[in-house]
């Protein structure tokens, strides 16, 4: 490659804040260079220097006023999600979604692609009053909350098509990863299709 572009290709990192599913990203990207920002650096000036061409996760704030209209690069984690949904045969036109949480990383992203896609969206975020209640009318959920087995068995409407994919650690790890929707109660008990 040297030979052909007369230069070497790389990737640099800079983790923004100290959100762990960051350092996750960064561990296994396996990435050949890594900055933390540290306190004294403006969040907003370091995703604005972002070139707008290069910004692969949509921060830059041209990208997100693009996901409306036609993106130049489509956030790659809301992308594959629609992707999946896609892929399992999930109708999206029409029908009511619910995205638990609200980061600028996955959660905006995803509901303006479903928008994009026809689908009804609302946005459940700390604030929300009875989340649950909302929550189970809802054809689709996709929650990016944080919050460990938060979304139960309750909150599902009933009778629904879902599909659940487990956050799980591999065989023999000391820990498990535990997302948002408790697994055991959703997608084990309430699994339908």
């Amino acid at each position: 490659m040297k030979k052909l572009i007369r230069a070497v290709p790389g990737l640099a990192v800079i983790l923004v804040g100290d959100k762990m599913d960051s350092y996750r990203w960064n561990r296994n990207i396996r990435s050949s260079s890594f900055l933390r920002r540290g306190g004294h650096m403006d969040k907003q000036k370091i995703m604005n220097a972002v070139s707008v061409e290069k910004d692969v996760d949509g921060f830059h704030p041209l990208n997100i006023a693009r996901l409306e209209r036609e993106l130049l690069l489509v956030p790659c984690v809301p992308k594959g999600y629609i992707e999946l949904l896609h892929g399992y045969k999930f109708e999206i036109k029409g029908k009511r979604v619910v995205v638990i949480g609200r980061s600028k990383k996955f959660c905006i992203p995803i509901a303006l692609l479903l928008q994009g896609e026809d689908a009804t969206v609302t946005i459940i975020h700390s604030k929300t009053l009875n989340p649950q209640e909302i929550t189970r009318q809802a054809d689709i959920v996709i929650s990016a909350f944080g919050k460990p087995n938060m979304v139960r068995g309750s909150w599902i409407k009933p009778g629904s098509r879902h599909q659940c994919w487990d956050q799980s650690a591999p065989p023999g790890s000391r820990f498990r990863k535990v997302g948002d929707i408790c697994y055991e109660e959703v997608c084990i008990s309430h699994h339908t299709s």
